[in-house]
């Protein structure tokens, strides 16, 4: 049995790997592929490109995609419930600090959460036009009585 020499991977394939990493990394803390792609200084293109020709690598993306949404979803949590310090001035110089918080974000953050308690519960009401006809039939703008709805 020879020697055998460990593969050696070209310039051109080190590079790949590298920019991959790169983007999957951004992608990872950010779930932004526009900056992942500004990150790993690739075009977009060629992201794509990779995720529909390596399905290891749309492994990859799928899992960073989530690791970012966790990030973002952990921030919303905390901006909401933490708050943000913002900067109070008085006569152009800094005089104190003020917390703020977002209650946008806390009640995306529960609908998202917990949909059957705090979802949007807006409900259309079908017999509308049945209750229009009837109206017209009192007043007499209508012959005969409303029509049954289907």
């Amino acid at each position: 049995m020879k020697n055998q020499r460990p593969r050696q991977i070209s310039r051109t394939a080190r590079t790949v790997i590298k920019e991959k990493l790169a983007f999957l990394g951004s992608l990872a803390d950010t779930a932004n592929v526009s900056w992942a792609c500004k990150a790993a200084k690739i075009p977009r293109r060629t992201a794509y490109e990779w995720r529909d020709a390596d399905p290891v690598f749309a492994k990859g993306w799928e899992e960073a995609v989530e690791l970012g949404t966790d990030a973002l979803e952990d921030e919303a949590i905390r901006r909401g419930h933490a708050g943000v310090d913002k900067p109070v001035y008085q006569g152009g110089k800094q005089v104190g600090k003020l917390r703020e918080y977002s209650d946008t974000l806390l009640i995306f953050m529960l609908k998202a959460r917990r949909p059957e308690k705090f979802k949007e519960r807006a409900q259309i009401d079908h017999k509308v036009d049945l209750i229009k006809q009837f109206m017209e039939a009192v007043s007499g703008k209508s012959r005969g009585l409303p029509k049954p709805l289907q």
